[in-house]
């Protein structure tokens, strides 16, 4: 994958493990915020940052805002979050190392 070329849904760019605890993690991490409906059931924990990651990051693959290593082992993006000391909050992804998650084409 060049640094221009992203797919537009995040599932198709990243192996996530455990996606859910990924995204609790995070809301620990950034500034407090509320991320749940209120008047929506939800099968999912904090919803609204589960959505604003998967929206953020296909916005930023359509802008060409994620930087990718040289050698495409390494990618990152800036989440728009920040913690609650007003510090910028990125998100790391490593080259897939699953060999049974790999794409097939």
């Amino acid at each position: 994958m060049g640094p221009r070329d992203f797919p537009d849904n995040l599932q198709d760019f990243a192996l996530i493990p455990h996606f859910d605890d990924k995204i609790e993690e995070l809301a620990k991490m950034a500034e407090n915020e509320d991320w749940n409906y209120h008047n929506t059931p939800s099968d999912t924990p904090n919803p609204i940052l589960h959505n604003y990651i998967k929206y953020t990051y296909k916005r930023l693959a359509e802008e060409c805002k994620i930087e990718v290593t040289d050698d495409d082992k390494w990618a990152c993006w800036n989440t728009g979050l920040v913690t609650p000391k007003q510090e910028p909050i990125f998100i790391l992804f490593e080259e897939n190392k699953f060999d049974d998650r790999k794409e097939t084409s």
